[in-house]
């Protein structure tokens, strides 16, 4: 989708984000934690929030 703002997008859905990042590393997800690192240097998102839901889910993914 041409012109689409991800930054907008995520303070649109700001705290699913961190569910969305949850679930993406329990499945597969490094590059969408790239991803949302930047969007945390930028001050879109908590790196304390981001950094706990990221990893929850690579750990419980890793063990299941």
């Amino acid at each position: 989708m041409a012109g689409m703002d991800f930054v907008q997008l995520i303070r649109d859905y700001g705290p699913v984000f961190y569910v969305i990042t949850f679930v993406w590393t329990f499945l597969e997800g490094e590059t969408f934690v790239l991803f949302a690192a930047t969007a945390a240097a930028q001050g879109v998102l908590d790196p304390v929030w981001l950094y706990g839901a990221a990893w929850g889910g690579t750990f419980l993914g890793d063990h299941l």
